[in-house]
């Protein structure tokens, strides 16, 4: 025993002279290193451990709106209207009704509506002219002219209602209410706008359902987004004013979609090509319409491209929940784990849907990577083995991501996967060499322990003045 002892003794400190000493330095050197070549391409890494995360990806999933596409929408001229003597700017004025017209527009969709040239006729001309004008006006002088220019005949048009309350977007609900009192009038009603399938559940009119549900199928084999509007019934009768709560069952009726296009950026497209030659497969998560999402996997090129039926865009029925405790599912690779493996995309989700799918890949044994920009986008930034904040994201997607974007397009992200890649194989290389270096050393004093007995020089060699006359029959640690 007492031998055996001795023994592991000598086994472990071989084993530690066999690491590298300076490994963790050299790894966080090199991570650091490689963080600051990142950052002069505009990604800015918030966690180390992310450049070599980033390099082991083989699956991203990315939101759709401000990732994939440039999120500056363009409104179009078709504003079909589903209520008589109603045209596109009176659908305008519900939109900008059903916002807070009265201050500055807080995301891309306000913008489209508080800040669209109609308002104002001719004001793209006066931009030319004041860009005449003033040669070295700076893009920030040339919004503020259009900006302020569109704002005073939005106010002017809009200057005979009073916002009474008002319902801010939440990615659950997925849209927007405002209660408003026309001051020439004083008919109190309510304005919402948001998603078509939302906003006509609102409405009982069968009829009019069914060819709201066609013109949006239509558009959206076009890739043309649209957003639903519908006026409620005068609530005179049971808005309480100044009352803290009110208790209020509003009659909705749908009046008409505004239509807009929101492009993919430029590099977007090439970007995928790289990313799923590189081995890592794209798969868009969104909450917009099933059919805008197919129509941009088509145009993108996303997903198993060689797959009948492609592509797959599934939609949020058969996707997980949260379970009562706020948690993952147990079961979540057993139940659901070849429906979100085998689909090219999914839309019409939650956040909590884009959680739970990037979890789900995770426990499928990916690398999984996660492009986002808005707050909805969190959870499974987060999660996300690598979470990318977009350029132009909240604070809530940035402060949740492991490397923030801070010029416009994607392909920084190809750029960080290859310089992650370069920098892995440093690591690799470094490691190899050590290691290498180290066995060749203990190779030879292992051979030289087991091929050299002390008791047999003995008798040729005087015996040092130790403690114990004789010389030991094994080589022991002192």
């Amino acid at each position: 025993p007492e031998h055996l002892k001795d023994a592991a003794s000598f086994a472990v400190v071989v084993l530690v002279a066999s690491i590298p000493m300076a490994i963790e330095i050299v790894t966080t050197t090199t991570l650091a290193i490689g963080s600051k070549v990142l950052s002069r391409h505009g990604a800015i890494v918030s966690r180390l451990a992310a450049i070599d995360d980033l390099a082991g990806l083989n699956m991203l999933c990315s939101d759709k709106t401000g990732t994939l596409t440039k999120n500056k929408m363009t409104i179009q001229e078709d504003a079909p209207t589903y209520e008589p003597g109603l045209n596109q700017m009176d659908l305008m004025k519900q939109a900008a009704l059903a916002a807070k017209w009265e201050s500055p527009p807080k995301d891309a969709l306000d913008t489209l509506f508080l800040r669209c040239h109609l308002w104002c006729p001719g004001i793209r001309e006066q931009l030319q002219e004041f860009i005449a004008a003033h040669p070295q006006a700076t893009q920030i002088e040339k919004d503020e002219f259009y900006n302020n220019r569109v704002n005073d005949k939005l106010q002017e048009a809009l200057s005979d209602y009073e916002s009474l309350a008002f319902m801010p977007f939440d990615p659950r609900t997925k849209r927007t209410e405002s209660t408003v009192r026309q001051k020439s009038t004083g008919q109190i009603f309510k304005v919402t706008k948001g998603a078509p399938h939302i906003i006509l559940a609102l409405d009982n009119d069968q009829e009019k359902g069914h060819r709201v549900h066609e013109k949006v199928t239509e558009l959206g084999a076009d890739g043309v987004r649209a957003v639903t509007l519908a006026v409620s019934e005068p609530l005179n009768d049971q808005w309480v004013m100044d009352a803290e709560e009110q208790d209020v069952h509003p009659v909705w009726h749908v009046t008409g979609l505004l239509t807009f296009l929101d492009p993919p950026r430029d590099d977007t497209k090439e970007t995928i090509a790289k990313s799923q030659a590189y081995g890592v497969p794209v798969r868009m998560i969104t909450g917009d319409n099933i059919l805008i999402a197919r129509k941009t996997c088509k145009d993108l090129a996303m997903g198993d491209l060689n797959r009948p039926g492609w592509p797959l865009i599934e939609g949020p029925d058969h996707l997980p929940l949260l379970a009562a405790d706020g948690k993952a599912p147990k079961d979540l690779v057993e139940k659901f784990g070849s429906y979100v493996n085998h689909a090219d995309g999914f839309a019409q989700v939650f956040p909590e849907h884009k959680y739970l799918v990037v979890e789900t890949f995770r426990q499928l044994g990916y690398k999984c990577g996660m492009t986002g920009d808005g707050v909805n986008d969190a959870p499974a930034l987060k999660r996300a083995d690598v979470g990318i904040a977009v350029a132009g994201a909240t604070d809530a997607a940035r402060a949740a991501a492991d490397i923030v974007l801070t010029e416009e397009g994607l392909s920084t992200i190809i750029l960080g996967l290859e310089i992650a890649r370069v920098i892995f194989a440093r690591m690799k290389s470094f490691l190899t060499y050590r290691i290498a270096a180290t066995l060749q050393l203990l190779a030879f004093f292992f051979i030289a322990v087991l091929a050299f007995k002390p008791d047999e020089y003995a008798a040729t060699t005087p015996v040092p003045s130790f403690d114990s006359p004789n010389w030991p029959s094994f080589f022991s640690l002192p």
